[in-house]
């Protein structure tokens, strides 16, 4: 899965380290975000309204161009979203994603953070993108 957009963390490189012989640890590094989660920012009361409302507008954003690649993020809540020093949303933390090769696929798996999680993940019911659009409305609530 490769997700190239300005609201999405970019991956700059993704190797492979043998610490010792009884670990093997999948490191990746991604493009720096140094504003630190929107969850952050949110308790520390450090933006404004005007920027609550770029950072949804800015996630609406990223969360179209899954969408429109197919890609359900399946834990979608505001610690997995950082900022850039200038305050640009970047969708991150992609562990639980899943490529959904056609829109009438539907994924069926129980996962995610149940605080944002739909209510058909819950019952364990078939589910696309409207998963991720709830996830969306508890951050809207949250901002």
């Amino acid at each position: 899965m490769s997700l190239k957009h300005k609201h999405i963390i970019g991956i700059e490189e993704a190797f492979l380290s043998n610490e010792n012989e009884m670990t093997l640890e999948f490191n990746i590094v991604t493009e720096l975000a140094d504003g630190g989660s929107l969850y952050d920012q949110i308790c520390l009361k450090r933006l404004e309204n005007r920027a609550l409302q770029k950072a949804f507008y800015e996630i609406c954003l990223g969360l179209k161009y899954m969408k429109d690649n197919n890609v359900i993020h399946r834990d979608l809540k505001t610690q997995n979203i950082l900022l850039t020093k200038d305050l640009t949303i970047k969708i991150a933390d992609f562990g639980l994603a899943k490529n959904l090769s056609t829109l009438s696929k539907m994924a069926s798996t129980w996962c995610g953070t149940p605080i944002t999680m739909a209510p058909e993940v819950i019952e364990g019911k078939k589910y696309t993108f409207s998963a991720d659009i709830w996830s969306l409305g508890c951050i809207l609530y949250e901002l």
